[in-house]
């Protein structure tokens, strides 16, 4: 079985023991594997596994090999040049395609904070600028809060109650379009939680081709390090 969870395609395999309980296998970072001892529909299923969503996304990141020489922005590949300065800085050289870090720094975790850094304020500005419209076209009539987590294995999560939206910063490689879909995305879970019709119903309403560009966004795989 697919399921669409968090915003990833998941391959979901139910193994049904005589066994009390149920327990979740990681095969890779596309399967699970279910061992329950009842039937379960779709709508359970994800609310099973949402209960244990932070230990999921821990363990659904990425392990292709990662590239040191290239670094994507909101779908262009750059060339990565890292620069021993006395400064922090980051220059993007479109003309060229090089994405420039100057650091005082140059360890890995180091730069990762810096690439981080630099994602967060590019997501900040997509949302100053498409944000109110997006509200506008759902409906949204109520303050939503943004907050912006580096993590690899989803791109965004709608926290209901506290009117909170978490996105991943690494969605800041993908094509802007790709990312107003995802925004798009959680704002529809505050009117619905689950991924039926009525759900997607709701976002084709507003954003014409919407399962399409999910699909290619979930098809687009980078292998950046950072």
């Amino acid at each position: 079985m697919y399921l669409d969870f968090l915003n990833k395609d998941i391959n979901i395999k139910i193994i049904y023991t005589r066994r009390n309980g149920y327990s979740v296998k990681i095969i890779d970072d596309d399967n699970l594997e279910l061992r329950i001892g009842m039937t379960i529909n779709e709508e359970e299923l994800y609310q099973m596994l949402y209960k244990h969503r932070r230990f999921l996304i821990t363990h659904l990141d990425g392990s292709h090999t990662k590239s040191k020489e290239v670094i994507h922005l909101l779908g262009k590949e750059y060339k990565l040049e890292i620069i021993h300065e006395s400064f922090n800085n980051v220059l993007i050289d479109d003309s060229n395609m090089i994405f420039k870090i100057y650091t005082k720094n140059e360890n890995d975790r180091y730069i990762k904070y810096i690439v981080d850094e630099y994602y967060k304020m590019v997501l900040k500005d997509i949302l100053n600028k498409y944000n109110e419209g997006i509200k506008r076209d759902l409906k949204i009539d109520f303050n939503v809060n943004f907050d912006f987590k580096n993590v690899k294995s989803y791109y965004g999560e709608c926290m209901k109650r506290q009117r909170l939206i978490i996105l991943s910063t690494n969605l800041a490689k993908y094509k802007l379009n790709y990312i107003l879909s995802v925004i798009y995305h959680e704002y529809a879970h505050f009117y619905v939680s689950g991924h039926g019709d009525k759900f997607y119903n709701i976002l084709e309403k507003v954003f014409p081709n919407y399962k399409k560009t999910q699909s290619n966004l979930r098809k687009t795989k980078y292998s950046d390090l950072y």
